[in-house]
Parts: C-alpha cells; sequence; structure tokens
C-alpha cells in the first residue's frame, strides 16, 4: 500500500470536498497524512487521516482577498510553512502529494523532494476559455498598480522561494492555478465551462460530499424532490438583496432550493418563497450558530 500526502490551505471550501476521497483511500488500506490548520484536525481524523497541522496557528487571509493579495499572502505563506512541512514529508516519505491547486507550499514541496503530484481544484478548472483570477492580464496590472506594496511583498517572497528551494516549473503569476500531470476537479462535466478544451490530465470527479454528520437544526423533512443547492461561494459577503432576488429566481426551478447564505445572516433575506430554504451562513469560518460549518461550499 501507498503513503499520500495531502496538502491544503485552510478553507473549509478547499478541505471538505477532499475528505470523502481521504476516507476511501483509508478505507483500501492506504496510509494518508493530512497537512492543514489547526481548525480541521478533527473533521480530517474522522477520515482515519494523521492530520500534520501547519506551525503558527490558523493561515490569514487577506482582507481584502483580492488576486493581488492572494498572489502576496500564498507566496508569504509559503516561505514561511515550507521548512516545517519539508520536516514532516521526510519522515512521512510519501508516494504521492496532493496538493490544493492554491497550495503552491505543496507543488514546491513535491518538487523539493521528487515526488509525484496531484493537484486539487475545487472551484472550476481554469484555461484560456476559463482565465483564472490570478492569470496574467491587464486587469491584473491594473490591480497591481493600484497596491503597490502587495506586488513588493509578492516579489521579495518569490526571490526567497527560489533562492532556499527548487521552485523551477511554479507558474509566476497565477497561483490559483497551479496544475500537474493529474489534476482532481470537483464538478461535473456538465457544469465545466469550455470541457472540450481540457486534456486528460483533468478527472472531472463531480461533487465529493460524502456522508455528513446529521444536523438537527438542519429542516430534512421539509425537502421535496427536485432538491437544487445553490451557492455563490462564501469567502465574500453578499448583500442581502442580491441572495434574495437569486432565491426568488431559482424557486419556480426545484422542489425545494436551498441557498449558501455565506457571511450574510440568513434572516437578512427577509420573506423568501414556501420552497426555498436558507442554507450555511459562515462567519470567521464559523456558522452564524455559532459552530463549525459542515456544507461542502463553505469557505
Amino acid at each position: 500500500m501507498s503513503t499520500i500526502a495531502f496538502l491544503n490551505i485552510g478553507m473549509h471550501g478547499h478541505v471538505n470536498p477532499t475528505l470523502p476521497v481521504v476516507a476511501e483511500l483509508v478505507r483500501r488500506g492506504h496510509t494518508v497524512t493530512y497537512h492543514t490548520s489547526p481548525a480541521f484536525r478533527a473533521e480530517i481524523e474522522a477520515t482515519g487521516a494523521t492530520v500534520r497541522r501547519y506551525p503558527g496557528g490558523e493561515l490569514p487571509l487577506p482582507d481584502p482577498p483580492t488576486p493581488v493579495t492572494l498572489l502576496e499572502s500564498l507566496a508569504g505563506t509559503t516561505v514561511r510553512l515550507l521548512p516545517a512541512v519539508l520536516d514532516d514529508l521526510r519522515r512521512d516519505r510519501p508516494d504521492l502529494i496532493v496538493h490544493d491547486s492554491s497550495c503552491l507550499w505543496g507543488a514546491v514541496a513535491a518538487r523539493e523532494l521528487d515526488v509525484p503530484a496531484a493537484s486539487s481544484f475545487t472551484t472550476f478548472a481554469f484555461n484560456r476559455q476559463v482565465p483564472s483570477p490570478t492569470r496574467g492580464s491587464w486587469q491584473l496590472l491594473a490591480a497591481a498598480r493600484k497596491q503597490p506594496r502587495s506586488v513588493r511583498g509578492y516579489l521579495r517572497s518569490r526571490r526567497e522561494l527560489h533562492r532556499r528551494f527548487d521552485a523551477r516549473g511554479m507558474p509566476p503569476l497565477d497561483l490559483l492555478n497551479i496544475r500537474q500531470p493529474l489534476n482532481l476537479v470537483y464538478t461535473s462535466p456538465a457544469f465545466q465551462p469550455a470541457v472540450e478544451h481540457f486534456d486528460q490530465s483533468y478527472r472531472f470527479v463531480g461533487p465529493s460530499i460524502g456522508a455528513r454528520p446529521v444536523d438537527p437544526s438542519f429542516k430534512a423533512d421539509r425537502l421535496q424532490d427536485p432538491v437544487l443547492y445553490a451557492s455563490l461561494g462564501t469567502v465574500f459577503d453578499a448583500d442581502p438583496k442580491l441572495l434574495r432576488t437569486f432565491a426568488t429566481a431559482l424557486a419556480p426551478l426545484g422542489g425545494t432550493v436551498i441557498v449558501s447564505t455565506g457571511q450574510t445572516d440568513p434572516d437578512a433575506l427577509g420573506p423568501l418563497p414556501a420552497n426555498v430554504l436558507p442554507g450555511v451562513s459562515c462567519r470567521s469560518r464559523r456558522c452564524w450558530r455559532g459552530r463549525r460549518c459542515s456544507s461542502p461550499t463553505a469557505a
């Protein structure tokens, strides 16, 4: 059997889709280690994997999380985490490293240790037809001119990264789109834009939800087929008026429509059609009810 190391960023929407895959690998007899932030320890250990916690606690996200500030944050985090991550990986001696498509330190670690790697895409896959937010473009250049401090921080971290580690082959800018010979995409090919332009290295495995703990606060007895689940993503705030319009427009399409409300309190949406249920709402990675979020798309 093999030893497989997962490396991920500390966001529910990136960790949760990998958990059923990890559980299945463990069930088949593989040894799985999982490098992540301390907040995700319980969920990951429940799969049977061994948790390797990043030093320094939670990984901070830039505020606001613009493409330029994300570049700075990902590069700086990579320089900070890599020494400890490499120490763990050298002890564990994995046969494969699976890293998030935004996890630069996972890709550099695989290169540094000469270990095969796979990339995990929990958003759409990106290419020329479906551009990544951090792809080199006039829009990114214009944003960079307005945030020179973040640009300097990014360039400083990249220089340090190349000085200390084997970072050859890493994208110079597009750190949300780090590809490998095998790329797992957690969406269906039916929903992937321009799917015909992706080669066989992209495997569209569909939603990876798996078994979830029962949440007695969720009104499961109200669900009527067909059930439609919709999420705009929960990293960014969503205006209650926008979410209400979104929910109302979707209501005729489903027997029950569940709308993820992100960091917006569902009560702020006001009256909704009878078949619409406001979904999970996250604030600082915690549900608005004060508990940890278990939504497959919560960030």
